[in-house]
């Protein structure tokens, strides 16, 4: 596709992914709708692995193409391959503005503007439009709403207050275009098609993924969501933003016709249940156009008989709740939530009735939780109706969370490196818990509890260790199947 004397195009915009989970980019995928709308020359490529990463074939590619803007999207734990990229542009086509946006340059302006030419703080659609625009036309992008940029002859940085989308429907639905998405692997440079969304799909490529709201009402002290909701001077972060049902359907009914092979839909909102007239128009126009099965996030309080009646009946198989711990005293003071056990435990029974599959998170290797703690999180695992599937993770302290500032008022170093590590690597102080937890969806509980009772008894961890490998092959994580 770039060989071969090719001619050399001087196209306007590329977007650049470089997530693990690629095809699940949704920020960007929905910047290139916008962009493209705007009449903005687009392509979108994905780098889902730095070990199948061609510096040669990327640099073709950037040749060929002679792009004005390259925005790369980042979150912390890609920063330093985010860097590795921006040097290769620098060398193989200085001319384009590098741009980053993402989580990360929005948490960190000063690191990124060390590399980048500008960033982007907070929603970047209607930012990149008015960024490639500004570049086009020769203007000053210094004063763009959300733009992070150095200005002068001494390079003193300016960050503006990111502009909110408060109508969401005024944007495009995103969409796949295998016409000018890209994939650069094992096999190349090469346009990203059908296959290749099979390849890095979970679920066999059969599951489609999207977001029907922004903003979260929590405010919980590991999620970056308790620094976005400070960061709009008008505090509207804090209003969760949701799109009109049509809008949802048309989404998922052009993606049904565009990509092979779609049989559930995931949808990924953090609260799925915002509004009891919204879900109820939902599920009677859901079942009667789309009609596949799907899966939500709630939290136990939103979780009502009849709601959940109604979803069920409109497809809902799957619903994925964050309890993160059993104890009350990690909920208050360190994580930041309202905790009641009988509500989760409510809000478990109304789901099991309904013969939904429950995927519930648990925060299970917390290093400022005491052992007491950890035991009262593996009681109420023991107390939830069976089956369910348990998604396990470490403690992760993120740039500028609530989190983050309890670490260093504690003096406090974290365990978990997050620009190069992740949230699923259990330190060996907690991998007691950690067998416990994961097999306290398994097998019976009263093993659970007497293995509980008697951590020091050299037999009682023999016996943990042997129950956990023979039911390894069992066990089910969100990385490995959402």
């Amino acid at each position: 596709m770039l060989k071969g004397g090719i001619k050399k195009v001087k196209k306007e915009l590329l977007l650049i992914s470089i997530a693990t989970d690629s095809y699940r980019n949704l920020g960007l995928i929905s910047i290139f709708a916008t962009t493209t709308e705007a009449g903005i020359s687009t392509d979108l490529l994905f780098i889902p692995s730095e070990a199948e990463y061609n510096e040669e074939m990327f640099s073709n590619f950037l040749k060929t193409n002679k792009y004005r803007v390259i925005g790369i999207s980042l979150t912390t734990r890609d920063f330093y391959f985010a860097r590795k990229i921006t040097s290769h542009i620098r060398k193989h086509l200085p001319q384009s503005h590098i741009l980053w946006g993402g989580m990360h340059p929005t948490c960190k302006p000063k690191e990124c503007l060390t590399y980048a030419d500008s960033i982007c703080i907070g929603e970047g659609e209607i930012f990149i439009v008015n960024l490639v625009t500004a570049l086009r036309d020769g203007m000053d992008i210094s004063d763009i709403p959300g733009i992070g940029v150095k200005v002068g002859k001494k390079n003193e940085l300016k960050i503006n207050p990111p502009q909110l989308i408060q109508d969401l429907n005024s944007l495009p639905f995103p969409r796949f275009d295998f016409k000018h998405f890209y994939v650069l692997n094992d096999n190349g440079l090469n346009l990203f098609s059908p296959q290749d969304y099979v390849r890095y799909s979970r679920h066999g490529g059969d599951g489609y993924v999207l977001l029907t709201s922004r903003s979260c009402p929590y405010n919980c002290s590991y999620c970056i969501n308790s620094f976005l909701n400070r960061l709009y001077e008008d505090n509207t972060a804090r209003i969760c933003r949701r799109l009109t049902v049509d809008n949802v359907i048309q989404e998922i009914a052009h993606a049904i016709s565009t990509i092979p092979g779609i049989g559930f839909i995931n949808f990924m909102d953090d609260h799925f249940l915002l509004s009891k007239k919204w879900t109820e128009e939902f599920c009677k126009k859901y079942k009667k156009v789309i009609n596949l099965p799907f899966i939500i996030r709630a939290t136990a309080n939103t979780i009502k008989d009849k709601q959940i009646s109604l979803l069920k009946d409109a497809g809902m198989t799957t619903v994925q709740m964050g309890i993160q711990s059993g104890s009350k005293h990690t909920h208050n003071n360190i994580y930041h939530r309202s905790f009641n056990e009988e509500e989760v435990l409510r809000a478990a029974k109304v789901l099991n009735r309904y013969g939904i599959t429950c995927l519930y998170d648990f925060i299970i290797d917390n290093e400022l939780e005491t052992d007491e703690d950890r035991d009262k999180t593996i009681e109420l695992m023991l107390r939830l109706p069976k089956p369910y599937l348990a998604n396990l993770f470490a403690l992760a302290v993120f740039p500028k969370t609530d989190l983050e500032e309890m670490y260093k008022k504690r003096k406090i170093k974290p365990k978990i490196d997050v620009y190069s590590s992740n949230y699923f690597e259990f330190s060996k102080k907690n991998y007691f818990y950690y067998q416990l937890a994961s097999l306290a969806p398994l097998i019976d509980e009263k093993k659970i509890r007497n293995i509980l009772q008697n951590r020091d008894d050299k037999k009682s961890l023999s016996l943990l260790n042997k129950l956990f490998d023979e039911n390894r092959s069992r066990m089910w994580t969100e990385e490995a199947q959402l």
